[in-house]
This record gives C-alpha cells, sequence and structure tokens, in this order.
C-alpha cells in the first residue's frame, strides 16, 4: 500500500475516533453479550493489522514540509520466512524488503518526483539517481531535488 503522510494532528484525532468507532461498532455485533473487555481484546487483535497500516501514516506536524508518502508493508510476524532481507548499517543491522518499483505501460519507471537525502554526499545520491532513470529510459515528469534537510550522524 502507499498512502501520503498526515501531518494535521486534528484529521489525526478524527481518523482515530472514526477507527475506534468502527472497532467498537464491529464488537458489538460480534459479541453483543460479552463483557466489554473481552470482546474489544478480540477485535483489536482481528484489526491489528489494518491499525498498523494506518498508524505508519500519522507524523508529527513539525515534519509537515516533508510531504512524505510511505510504502507500507503487509504486518509481518514470522521473521524466519518473511521476504525481509538485513544489511550493514552505521551500528545495526538495517532490515529492508526488496520490490519492483511502478512502471508506466511502456514499463518505463514512472515517477511524478523524487526527492533526495537527507545524505552525506547528496551530489553522489543525484548521480546515482539520474544513472537509475536513465537505465530504465525514464525519468521523474517534474524532476529530481534534494531536500534540503540537514543530514545528522546522531
Amino acid at each position: 500500500m502507499v498512502g501520503q503522510c498526515i501531518y494535521n494532528s486534528k484529521r489525526q484525532m478524527e481518523i482515530a475516533v472514526e477507527v475506534l468507532g468502527a472497532i467498537e461498532f464491529q464488537a458489538r455485533l460480534m459479541f453483543p453479550e460479552s463483557p466489554a473487555r473481552a470482546l474489544f481484546e478480540s477485535v483489536f487483535a482481528a484489526a491489528e493489522a489494518d491499525l498498523l497500516k494506518i498508524a505508519v501514516l500519522f507524523k508529527d506536524p513539525a515534519f509537515h514540509e516533508e510531504a512524505e508518502w510511505r510504502l507500507v508493508s503487509p504486518v509481518i510476524s514470522n521473521y524466519i520466512v518473511s521476504p525481509i532481507k538485513f544489511r550493514e548499517g552505521r551500528s545495526l543491522l538495517t532490515p529492508y524488503m526488496s520490490f519492483e518499483l511502478p512502471t508506466a505501460p511502456d514499463r518505463r519507471v514512472d515517477f511524478q518526483h523524487v526527492w533526495i537525502g537527507p545524505t552525506p554526499h547528496p551530489n553522489a545520491a543525484l548521480v546515482a539517481v539520474n544513472e537509475y532513470f536513465a537505465k530504465h529510459g525514464s525519468s521523474p515528469r517534474l524532476g529530481i531535488g534534494y531536500c534540503n534537510i540537514p543530514y545528522r550522524t546522531w
């Protein structure tokens, strides 16, 4: 799933209230005679994956200038047979997943705009992204730009 991050605190609260209302409604339909605690736990457990997909799109309003979109994977609970791979990071292993990028009908990689960064090597990153698109006979319709967010090592 691809989703646009939500930075507006009021909208985040509205979504949370809507979701909790839907869970309460579903719980009362499924378990009309059960004590509240028992019925909500089972309905929350059934809705956990959907709740996580919504929650990862909520970001602090201080980051609204990022206008970030996120690629959200399904919830993975079995790491032994999962598609998650690991690479060496600066101080820990970094999990990642490989996936195919979206393409246009002519099989070219199709993006509207690409932002790079933050990175300690913005010029090298820009060259690499340009080479990637050139290899696929494409370029983002609105170009490639650097995000200007300061890179920090902490």
